[in-house]
């Protein structure tokens, strides 16, 4: 076969289709479409060679042969030779060598050299793109890609053709080329990545963000970039489907639990569940933990990530934890005594659940009544001579205002239960129970001041709104 291991196949008249390789083996291969010779995967019977190229019905194409010099964390060292490949008249391979080039490509001082023939080739930041890019015509990217990485530069090179080998335009898609993520790791914004690449960590493309948010990107080592203590870094070493959403979870929790306990929980969920079933579930464990005295943190874990499953059939942790959480918040609201850790936590969660049900109206009137008798509520009262503010004294009283003034304000219950806004009624000061105009303040902001069938105010009425917003510090913010 010679110095190179290639072979052929090519349309020989009437459909018929030959395969001939280096070796010497010729086989016909029989009529074929074009669909089905672009899905054909040629193996030489001879000596197993299933490099093919097709010829179609020309009688000589330009082959790219690559070869690996040089491979290593630093970068790499490649030649590509242009071959003519074609036959003679006994379909026998024909090999002809044309033009040489050498790339080398210099991960640590970011640089690019290349070679044509021996000479070196003039490369600046105008013309890079296009020397690189033709050197890559016809060369198949992926392949390439896995010829010239090594333990430490594969998912550096994985990272570049997962999230950086597509054309920068507005719309997505296009054609990936390996050349293109290349040329975008040297552009200083990716050098974070490559540190984590050396350092062992697997499927980098995980901590790839287009915004900032919870990698640190000037960082010099894998614990400043992840923001995370030695500890946690082997677990996301070790499991690479740990994204940057978990880490942030991770950092949020190590806020409120001191580093040794949360050690302590993870230790208990690399043995009973996963690390990111652990990050699905923090903020309800550490809730229930900080709002309703689980003071043993180590208890609740195995509780929510062995016992439920083991015991009571819930695979989940996240679901158990959130049962659990609801659970005590219901039995809380309906004042009665609630097992921490029961040995049947859906059966008491649906109980309590129908209990509340139950009540539910009567907690939300207590609710409502609680957040306009407060004090930031009543404050806004006001009173003049024509007009006055006054506040909702029950939830019955945004439902009769919205049903004699014919607007939507009884739908902002919950709202003012959830503090959210707050509802006043401006009223004729002589007809103090009448319903006449409604307002909604939200922050400090006037949002909407409605009349009878959302009418907007009249002047006087936008006096005396201008008037009581300066004395209560309340700004006309309408939408």
């Amino acid at each position: 076969m010679g110095k190179y291991k290639i072979g052929f196949t090519k349309h020989k008249g009437g459909g018929e289709y030959i395969a001939s390789c280096g070796c010497g083996t010729v086989k016909l291969l029989g009529s074929l479409g074009w669909r089905e010779l672009d899905r054909l995967t040629v193996r030489c019977e001879g000596c197993g060679n299933t490099n093919f190229v097709n010829l179609g019905s020309q009688n000589r194409v330009v082959y790219p042969h690559i070869e690996v010099l040089e491979k290593t964390r630093k970068g790499f060292k490649v030649k590509r030779t242009n071959l003519s490949v074609f036959h003679d008249d006994y379909y026998n391979v024909m090999i002809k060598e044309n033009m040489v080039q050498v790339l080398i490509y210099d991960l640590v001082n970011q640089d690019i050299k290349l070679y044509k023939n021996g000479e070196s080739v003039k490369i600046t930041s105008f013309n890079r793109e296009d020397v690189v890019r033709r050197f890559f015509t016809s060369v198949d990217d992926n392949k390439f890609k896995n010829m010239v990485s090594v333990e430490e530069t594969r998912p550096l090179f994985n990272f570049a053709w997962d999230s950086l080998s597509r054309p920068k335009t507005r719309s997505w898609g296009g054609e990936r080329k390996f050349w293109r993520g290349m040329l975008e790791l040297f552009n200083g914004k990716y050098t974070y990545m490559q540190i984590l690449s050396n350092a062992g960590f697997t499927n980098i493309s995980r901590f790839y963000e287009t915004r900032n948010y919870a990698i640190n990107r000037d960082g010099t080592n894998p614990k400043d970039i992840l923001g995370v203590p030695k500890f946690v870094l082997k677990y996301i070493r070790e499991n690479e489907n740990v994204g940057v959403f978990d880490i942030k979870q991770i950092k949020n929790a190590l806020k409120k639990v001191d580093g040794n306990r949360f050690r302590e929980l993870m230790e208990i969920v690399r043995d009973e569940s996963t690390i990111q079933e652990l990050c699905r579930t923090v903020d309800t464990l550490i809730e229930i933990h900080d709002e309703y005295k689980y003071n043993n943190l180590k208890k609740l874990t195995l509780y929510l990530f062995r016992e439920i499953r083991m015991n009571q059939g819930i695979d989940s942790p996240s679901h158990g934890a959130t049962l659990l959480r609801d659970y005590i918040r219901m039995a809380t609201k309906l004042e009665q005594e609630y097992e921490k850790y029961p040995k049947s936590l859906k059966k008491e969660h649906d109980i309590t659940l129908m209990n509340y049900n139950v009540q539910k109206n009567e907690m939300k009137k207590k609710d409502f009544q609680e957040a306009v008798e407060s004090e930031d509520y009543k404050r806004l009262e006001y009173k003049r001579k024509d007009y006055s503010i006054v506040t909702p004294k029950e939830m019955q009283d945004l439902i009769k205002e919205g049903s004699e003034l014919s607007h939507c304000i009884a739908s902002y219950v919950q709202s003012v239960i959830d503090k959210r806004c707050q509802i006043l009624f401006m009223r004729n000061t002589n007809d103090i129970d009448k319903p006449y105009v409604s307002i909604e303040v939200r922050n400090g902001n006037i949002r909407q001041v409605r009349g009878f069938a959302n009418r907007a105010t009249r002047k006087d009425e936008k006096d005396f709104i201008k008037e009581w917003a300066s004395k209560k510090g309340l700004v006309e913010a309408y939408y």
